[in-house]
């Protein structure tokens, strides 16, 4: 819930940028340069919240089990993964970042469609 606020906050902070919603995440460009989109976020909120952020050359996971005391979990993916390989990277983020914390929260449901649709939701277009 609280990252759903955050989006919707910093939307509002950014003048009005647009949200899409692919599957379980809700996603939103953060950050324009020269009206074009620089980086992109996208969130799926829950016990196991986890974020995307995507910018020109590098895709990053970051997750925050609920109760856990040490930091987020974070790591970086190849972007010229394929979407069904990348589907299994960010879960295997979850799972390890899950284990860190010896929780047995629930696993976001990750989609390897859902993945196609937010790289290509994402896609940063270069001049």
């Amino acid at each position: 819930m609280m990252a759903l606020a955050l989006l919707a906050t910093t939307a509002a902070v950014d003048g009005g940028s647009v949200t899409f919603r692919v599957g379980a995440w809700e996603g939103r460009c953060s950050r324009m340069k020269k009206a074009q989109c620089m980086e992109y976020e996208a969130v799926i909120s829950g016990p196991a919240g986890l974020r995307f952020k995507r910018d020109s050359s590098t895709i990053s996971i970051i997750v925050t089990p609920e109760g856990c005391k040490s930091r987020p979990w974070s790591g970086s993916i190849n972007p010229a993964y394929s979407a069904r390989t990348m589907t299994h990277m960010i879960r295997g983020h979850v799972v390890m970042a899950l284990a860190s914390c010896k929780t047995k929260l629930p696993i976001p449901e990750l989609l390897a469609d859902d993945t196609t649709e937010l790289l290509r939701q994402t896609e940063i277009v270069k001049n």
